[in-house]
């Protein structure tokens, strides 16, 4: 794999690591691919685990401040309840509604034909 990005063709590796042809390369390629993918997938758990479990630490020693109402101590775990949210995706998506309306299509295209004009303008004036 290491060799395939480095830019070698399969038929480089095929040769310099000994398989039959490039065909096997590529399949070896691709197991080793799909290896590291799985590692990388189990290393992002582990480290949101990591996360998830500093939070609750984090908010179970702010638990005597918030039951007595410190302002800071519920400001702080409001905060590390957010970073939770994230963390597992809890939170919907942010929805925008979009609208392309016929006065701002042509607005767009204004600019646009301004901006070859312009370009047009350069070109001449170099041109000279």
């Amino acid at each position: 794999m290491d060799l395939r990005v480095l830019g070698r063709s399969y038929e480089a590796i095929a040769d310099e690591l000994g398989y039959y042809d490039a065909s096997g390369a590529k399949k070896a390629v691709d197991r080793a691919l799909v290896r590291r993918a799985a590692e990388q997938q189990d290393d992002r758990a582990m480290l949101r685990q990591r996360e998830l479990d500093l939070i609750d630490h984090c908010i179970r020693g702010l638990a005597a401040g918030i039951h007595s109402g410190v302002p800071r101590a519920i400001e702080v775990a409001l905060k590390a309840s957010e970073r939770r949210a994230r963390l597992l995706g809890l939170d919907e998506p942010v929805r925008a509604d979009v609208r392309v309306t016929d006065e701002l299509t042509a607005q767009v295209m204004q600019l646009a034909d301004e901006l070859a004009e312009q370009a047009d303008q350069a070109a001449a004036e170099r041109d000279t």
